[in-house]
């Protein structure tokens, strides 16, 4: 009688402890579950934040940098200073190096998110050569500048990566 009355008594303490150790486990999951849809609900919020400031950040620099390419080179006719045009490189210049940051920290935040892809492009040199030389040929003819371009057949092509964002 007495084994069975120890015997109840350990079952009811096991039981006890058990259902014990079932309510810490699923009180560390719920906690745990909380905790991801948090970090998830973050992370989609900062992917929101970088997209915006992309653009932000982005359109008005790409106007600097537009600006300060038509004053360093002149387009519209002489600064006056060379100095002004030294200025307006530095600021052209400036505004590649942080429009290079900004691609980059973009670029970061795609890969975390899994949205960053790699594509493979090919350019035919000669192609380009010629596109380049049909724009500039006028303002070269302005100013009395030949342009010559040679041994362009035969030019292989060029391949590079690019990294371009899944969405």
């Amino acid at each position: 009688m007495l084994l069975a009355v120890l015997t109840t008594f350990v079952i009811g303490w096991l039981g006890i402890w058990l259902r014990s150790l079932m309510k810490r486990e699923a009180d560390k999951a719920e906690r745990l579950s909380e905790a991801l849809i948090k970090a998830e609900s973050a992370s989609e919020s900062k992917s929101e934040f970088l997209a915006n400031m992309s653009h932000e950040l982005r359109t008005p620099l790409n106007a600097i940098i537009g600006f300060s390419e038509v004053l360093s080179r002149e387009t519209y006719g002489p600064l006056g200073a060379r100095q002004y045009r030294d200025y307006s490189k530095d600021i052209c210049d400036a505004g590649h190096h942080l429009l290079g940051i900004i691609t980059q920290i973009l670029d970061m935040a795609k890969i975390e998110s899994g949205t960053l892809t790699n594509s493979t492009n090919v350019a035919d040199l000669a192609d380009n050569f010629d596109a380049c030389n049909r724009l500039l040929s006028g303002k070269a003819e302005e100013r009395q500048i030949e342009i010559v371009l040679g041994a362009l057949e035969g030019l292989p092509p060029v391949g590079w990566s690019r990294s371009t964002s899944a969405r």
